[in-house]
């Protein structure tokens, strides 16, 4: 057993404009308690009622720091994926880069420094697609996404250990997910909203 220490703190930024409701208004949570679990993530527990006279219900979740990924395509016109282990799902898995905000960084800073240390790409041009619910119903986190114009890679460039980088080209990104060998579902949908706010003739979708 994990010895976790249950919380009645309520982080009210990671919840700002989220419907996080203390008044009148029905669904409200009238109690939130969290457990930290590691650096990264904390187990949250919310009673919430639903309308007034009913019973409350129980609701769980995690959440942790801001998430923010991006699709990048480089001056030759391929993009970059990154395969690492994956515990949660005991695989390896392609994805495109992307991690977490660290404690001061905005979400562009945070984006242009992941694509960096993952693939050794420079940042040339980065483009906002949006802030995402990347699981509504048990994950608990702004997920922010970003299209970058990068640079070719560097000759000297290292790999972070544990992940191998490749970089693919438009079409065989698009087999690679008809094959489902990409297979991570927010990133599909970086794909999509990377199509829907104008850039898909960057990449052959225009």
């Amino acid at each position: 057993m994990l010895g976790l220490h249950w919380s009645n703190q309520i982080d009210y930024n990671v919840f700002a404009g989220k419907g996080f409701c203390m008044g009148t208004e029905y669904p409200k949570v009238v109690r939130r308690e969290q457990k930290k679990v590691s650096p990264w993530l904390n187990l949250v527990e919310k009673e919430v009622l639903f309308s007034e006279g009913a019973k409350s219900q129980v609701y769980h979740s995690v959440n942790q720091a801001a998430y923010i990924a991006m699709m990048a395509v480089m001056q030759d016109g391929r993009i970059p994926i990154v395969r690492q282990y994956r515990p949660c799902v005991e695989s390896f898995t392609w994805e495109f880069p992307g991690g977490t905000l660290d404690e001061g960084e905005t979400p562009k800073e945070a984006a242009i420094r992941e694509l960096r240390e993952e693939t050794g790409l420079e940042t040339l041009a980065i483009h906002d697609l949006g802030c995402f619910y990347p699981d509504t119903g048990r994950l608990g986190l702004d997920s922010h996404a970003f299209f970058i114009e990068a640079s070719n890679p560097k000759e000297n460039f290292v790999e972070e250990e544990g992940v191998n980088v490749r970089f693919v080209t438009p079409s065989e990104l698009r087999q690679m997910m008809h094959d489902m060998e990409f297979c991570h579902l927010p990133h599909w949908g970086i794909y999509a909203a990377a199509i829907l706010k104008g850039w898909g003739c960057k990449f052959g979708q225009g």
